[in-house]
């Protein structure tokens, strides 16, 4: 069974940091502690990464494999494969730095054992998913705040 879901979302970033929160999952199983535990790289390149990771989908635990891609300077993929479900994210930014449309379109593809269940359990999930999408705008913002106003994170320190 495959659904879709579009989120549409202003947000006060630059894209270099939406690419970062893609690409290095580092922040997740802090961030997002009560979803995602057990992160472990498997490939990390500026255009391509893969992660495995343990997700918690109220009550449901798959351990899962997280591959995701940039495309171009505006457009990036990502996918959550488990046993029970695919998530496949399409993300799109429009705007300048600062102003960004944020617009990731979410194609659900559900083992057909379980399809009724996750059918049932929808509105569940998008609660779950506004709330990995308001953490993560804030977190996004934030760190655009920091570095207009010069903050250099230790990583970026000489």
């Amino acid at each position: 069974m495959k659904r879709q879901v579009v989120y549409k979302r202003q947000i006060k970033t630059a894209r270099r940091f939406i690419f970062e929160n893609i690409m290095d999952l580092d922040h997740v199983c802090v961030l997002h502690r009560k979803w995602f535990t057990h992160l472990r790289t498997l490939v990390r390149r500026p255009d391509y990464v893969e992660y495995r990771l343990r997700g918690w989908f109220y009550g449901l635990k798959q351990d899962m494999r997280f591959v995701g891609a940039s495309v171009d300077e505006n457009r990036y993929w990502y996918e959550f494969v488990g046993p029970w479900v695919k998530v496949r994210v399409e993300g799109e930014m429009e705007g300048p730095d600062g102003n960004l449309l944020l617009t990731e379109r979410f194609t659900y593809r559900f083992h057909w054992l379980t399809a009724p269940i996750f059918w049932f359990l929808g509105p569940l999930f998008k609660k779950q998913k506004e709330n990995i999408l308001e953490a993560d705008s804030r977190l996004l913002e934030r760190v655009y705040r920091l570095d207009q106003a010069g903050f250099k994170r230790f990583s970026e320190q000489g």
